[in-house]
């Protein structure tokens, strides 16, 4: 649910139901949401990588680069089928300015490292290993996974779970030169030899 909906939800609870622990963490949700919707700037998050070392969002964002902040485990299903498409993605556009920086929602330190090593994901990896009490996903507002948002050069929040060809596509637009419409009409126009 988006941060609107899920506020016309509350505003249709009664009183009782308005108070309860489950409101307010619904509300908590529907701010972190508004926060970090397309078109707003990025929050700043540090995360320990896989050696222990903090390592902010901020060091990618930027420096014209397209950053997908990823939110993963290696427990999760849907998580382990979206990987090929997030290596696919990788392998083609970043050296085109495409970066991901992976937040693993994991509690095994274990089965964290073996699930990075196991699907090549070669990308900066960061989780705090302890599974949902991740205030980085909670600063995204992110209550299921897999989960991601793509931020622009300048910070802007361009776009929110791009998932498979959506992702590719959306990358194909962002990062592949496309031809001007003046050098195609100039092409169409040139006189035939």
């Amino acid at each position: 649910m988006s941060a609107k909906e899920i506020r016309q939800a509350l505003d249709g609870l009664t009183p009782p139901a308005s108070a309860s622990a489950y409101a307010e963490l619904l509300e908590k949700m529907a701010a972190a949401l508004a926060r970090t919707e397309p078109g707003q700037k990025y929050v700043d998050i540090s995360v320990p990588d896989t050696a222990g070392m903090e390592l902010p969002l901020s060091r990618f964002v930027g420096e014209g680069k397209y950053v997908l902040l990823d939110f993963w485990a290696s427990w999760c299903p849907p998580c382990r089928a979206e990987i090929p498409n997030l290596v696919t993605a990788y392998k083609e556009f970043h050296s085109k300015g495409f970066e991901i920086y992976a937040v693993s929602l994991d509690k095994n330190r274990k089965a964290w490292l073996d699930g990075i090593k196991m699907f090549k994901m070669d990308w900066p990896q960061v989780g705090t290993l302890k599974f949902w009490e991740s205030a980085a996903a909670e600063t995204y507002g992110v209550r299921s996974i897999p989960s991601n948002v793509l931020i622009g050069p300048d910070g802007t929040i361009l776009a929110r779970n791009l998932m498979g060809s959506a992702l590719l596509q959306k990358l194909g637009e962002l990062l592949v030169p496309q031809p001007s419409k003046s050098a195609a009409a100039s092409e169409n126009s040139a006189p035939a030899n």
